[in-house]
């Protein structure tokens, strides 16, 4: 449930990473995420361009009513939007995805490959597809995201530092 959001949000943000890059002229759009430790108990993830600039970073919190819910921050670490997860009629979960003013602006969802692969597809809030994330496990064992545009092209990676 948490992995799901978590990882649609680093999705999300390895996308306005690139959308960002690209419209400032910077040409590579990968990027990479690390989730680490508070000083004071909890985690965070943070999140970087290809240069390893600091880009944002975003946390799980708690609401009044005990949902749970991530929110994001840019660099400054003013709050640029949030998403939650939530349960179709039918039974099926997705994370959907909101800016600062609380509109929706896309979702994800958990999908299988013919082959049994596990993915979490992104979309666009009107469902066009926006690109995927792959579970994926580095040369030593240590496990991490791999995120892809809709192409199949690498747009970036998030690895757990915990």
């Amino acid at each position: 449930m948490t992995f799901l959001i978590v990882a649609a949000l680093v999705v999300l943000i390895a996308i306005g990473i690139a959308t960002s890059l690209m419209s400032e002229g910077g040409g590579s759009s990968s990027g990479y995420s690390v989730r680490k430790k508070k000083v004071f108990g909890g985690d965070y993830t943070e999140h970087h361009d290809a240069s390893g600039r600091k880009t944002g970073t975003s946390e799980v919190k708690q609401g009044f009513f005990g949902n749970k819910y991530v929110q994001n921050y840019d660099e400054t670490g003013t709050k640029t939007g949030y998403s939650e997860e939530k349960e179709e009629i039918l039974g099926g979960k997705y994370d959907q995805h909101y800016d600062i003013e609380g509109q929706k602006e896309g979702y994800s969802e958990g999908k299988e490959g013919l082959l049994g692969d596990k993915y979490t597809q992104h979309y666009e809030q009107d469902g066009t597809k926006t690109g995927y994330s792959e579970n994926k496990e580095g040369i030593l064992g240590d496990p991490y995201l791999q995120h892809y545009d809709q192409e199949g092209k690498k747009k970036g990676e998030s690895e757990d530092k915990t």
